[in-house]
């Protein structure tokens, strides 16, 4: 063990010595006062301190203010056992089961005799709480317990080391202490001055009985009183330093996968005005903030992103697919680090489950998928899809196209009305350049209508929308709107015509036709032709 002295903090006597008060204060309350001959010419005592029985390695103590040799030792006591002894007009040091053990019979004691103290189990502490220095923790405050089946629940011993201690020593300081209070015995008895050569932290044995330390003598004429406790497992020696942890090495973060997504109408993230947004880094930061503005030194926050999004990367294009029935031949192979897909009934499917937006040449269209395999290390394949969901357009999508599931990760970025339409620059804050995105609000937009079908000289078709009952269980909703129609006389389209019903007469000449649906704002949804 590394003995630490105390020493006053003037620069005159700052020495690795003890101070003439510190020792006397407990040379007088327990070792007698025989130092003062020992003093040296510079008021401290010589040769007065043996530390060469200890045997251990202190990793960090620490104490404030002004304390005895006592009050500061009695710490460095409790966890690493060891006892102090007068010895030959110096204060002596050893560890606590290493003095002597004396052997007597049970007719050397004195005529009074023995008398054994046992603690009641019920009168013991159930628990003992040790706080201390954590070398686990950065030297922050830690705290190690230990239990006692059958201990009264309601005493509790709290004990506080300035010890730095890593978890497993003060698991078993906090274990020794309650031991020690919870089965410690106690043994007063007499002997005559034979035995005189004893000495506090020695250890008498009657007959086969236990080993009983000895914690403090005194002499009365021809007879020595010893008040003993009985011997417990010693702790384990520490004889190395127990590193403490250094400092976390500071994250490195990458830069941030951030998607910014001028989405087809998605009611469950009604709750901004822009662009949907998604991000992914390793490691992830724990959030990401997402600015936004009309140029790179004006950026305010638009978005906080608390989760990564699963976001891959198509490792080949696919076409378009069909639309209104399972695409059972295409399938969506997506290469997605940290990612994961899974697999879901047909029923949860057409519920609405299993959804993504794909960046297609027709911009972010919705699709579902049935059936996700996990074929290489991070590449999935995707199969019995659904494409140009939620009222989007299917479209081709190329090599690297990207592909976000749509979960919570996912977050609408919080922007005025007056961008539609208008570039802005977007970027995590952590990146160092921004991209350039205009927001025409996708969602906002009319559906493409569907069964659009000539009968005779009539062109009819059906309206579709958010606000459309997708099941059959509820009343089918009225087929009215407004809706723009243009006709192909051989010239292309043009001749455009609105109306308020959803169908209109075939124009003699006319070779083809086209209608979308016009939005409370005047835009036209996407077109569809016959």
């Amino acid at each position: 063990m590394n003995p630490i002295w105390p020493f006053s903090r003037r620069p005159r006597e700052a020495k690795s010595a003890l101070p003439l008060v510190a020792v006397t204060e407990i040379g007088a309350a327990r070792w007698g006062s025989r130092e003062g001959a020992a003093l040296t010419r510079d008021g401290y005592l010589a040769n007065a301190v043996d530390v060469s029985g200890l045997d251990g390695v202190v990793e960090g103590y620490g104490l404030d203010g002004v304390h005895s040799v006592r009050a500061a030792l009695e710490p460095l006591k409790l966890a690493y056992g060891f006892d102090c002894v007068e010895r030959g007009g110096a204060l002596a040091f050893r560890m606590a089961d290493e003095g002597a053990v004396l052997d007597m019979a049970a007719d050397a004691l004195v005529e009074t005799g023995a008398q054994r103290t046992r603690g009641l189990l019920d009168k013991a502490p159930a628990r003992v709480r040790l706080t201390h220095v954590d070398l686990e923790t950065d030297y922050q405050p830690g705290l190690a317990e230990a239990r006692l089946a059958g201990g009264d629940p309601r005493l509790v011993q709290d004990v506080s080391l300035p010890l730095a201690l890593g978890a497993s020593r003060a698991e078993a300081v906090a274990g020794a202490l309650l031991e020690a209070a919870a089965h410690g015995e106690s043994l007063a008895c007499e002997l005559p001055l034979s035995a005189l050569a004893l000495e506090p932290g020695d250890g008498v044995r009657f007959g086969s009985g236990p080993v009983w330390r000895i914690r403090d003598m005194v002499d009365r004429g021809g007879v020595r009183t010893l008040t003993c406790r009985e011997e417990l497992t010693a702790m384990s020696r520490v004889r190395a330093g127990q590193a403490g942890s250094a400092p976390p090495e500071a994250p490195v973060f990458g830069d941030v996968d951030l998607v910014i997504m001028d989405a087809p109408h998605l009611p469950e993230y009604d709750g901004g005005s822009g662009p949907l947004l998604a991000a992914w880094a390793d490691p992830w930061p724990g959030e990401v903030v997402v600015l936004a503005g009309l140029a790179e030194d004006a950026l305010g926050e638009v978005a906080r992103l608390d989760r990564p999004a699963v976001i891959g990367r198509l490792t080949e294009g696919c076409g378009a697919g069909p639309v209104g029935r399972w695409d059972r031949a295409g399938a969506l192979n997506v290469f997605c680090p940290g990612g994961e897909f899974a697999s879901l009934p047909d029923g949860q499917v057409l519920s609405g489950g299993n959804a993504a937006l794909l960046e297609t040449d027709a911009g972010w269209e919705c699709v579902q998928f049935q059936t996700a395999e996990l074929v290489a290390p991070d590449v999935w394949q995707l199969t019995g899809l659904l494409r140009g969901q939620r009222g989007s357009l299917p479209g081709a999508a190329q090599t690297g196209a990207r592909l976000v599931l749509l979960d919570t990760a996912l977050a609408r970025a919080s922007v005025g009305g007056e961008t539609l339409g208008v570039e802005m620059m977007w970027k995590a804050v952590t990146d160092d350049a921004a991209t350039a995105l205009t927001f025409e609000d996708q969602a906002g937009l009319p559906w493409p209508v569907a069964h659009l079908r000539r009968t005779g000289d009539i062109l009819s078709w059906t309206r579709r929308g958010a606000d459309v009952p997708q099941s059959w269980a509820l009343p089918e909703a009225e087929n009215a709107g407004r809706f723009a129609a243009e006709f192909d006389t051989g010239n292309g389209f043009g001749d455009r015509a609105s109306f308020d019903t959803p169908w209109t007469e075939w124009p003699e000449g006319a070779i083809a036709a086209r209608v979308a649906e016009m939005g409370p704002d005047g835009r036209l949804g996407p077109w569809r032709s016959l």
